[in-house]
């Protein structure tokens, strides 16, 4: 009759030590998340309304209903079926480029951001990385003001006077 293996004549199985790496590995992703979502807070802050525009202004922020880009999409969204897959084709075909113009501005953004939280405050590269801002701003209005321009043409001459109608004051 075989002998049985005893464990001392079996191998022992090798259990990689993971615990300590495997919190490390979460936690460094965790905060990976955390500082994307912060810098997408804090350039939203720094580009449009909202609590830091009420500080400085000292105006509350406008509703989401009468923001000019609620308006216009509430104005797009009533034009004909026809004039808005045309002026959606239109956009697509400088999808690309838009995209691309959005991701060098946003990492232009978060660049500052970088720069701001430096152990040490550096005003030359502040200064730069504005300047960096102000021109991948620059080159992503240009891009969309083509594709634009473009997609406008598209249009029907009802559906541009829609569109182009002076935004009344809703009420206040």
């Amino acid at each position: 009759m075989p002998s049985e293996p005893t464990s001392s004549t079996m191998p022992s199985p090798t259990i990689p030590s993971r615990g300590g790496k495997t919190w490390l590995a979460v936690g460094l992703f965790a905060s990976v998340l955390l500082n994307l979502f912060l810098a997408g807070v804090v350039t939203g802050r720094l580009a449009g309304a909202g609590p830091v525009a009420v500080m400085f202004a000292g105006a509350p922020p406008a509703s989401a209903a009468s923001s000019g880009r609620e308006l216009m999409l509430e104005r797009f969204l009533a034009l004909p079926l026809a004039d808005r897959l045309r002026f959606r084709r239109a956009m697509a075909a400088h999808r690309d480029t838009l995209r691309t113009a959005a991701a060098a501005l946003t990492r232009a953004r978060l660049h500052v951001l970088a720069v701001l939280a430096a152990p040490t405050y550096d005003s030359h590269a502040m200064e730069d990385a504005f300047a960096a801002v102000r021109q991948a701003t620059t080159a992503a209005q240009v891009a969309l003001h083509e594709a634009l321009i473009e997609a406008a043409a598209t249009l029907s001459p009802a559906a541009r006077a829609k569109l182009g109608s002076p935004i009344r004051d809703e009420g206040g």
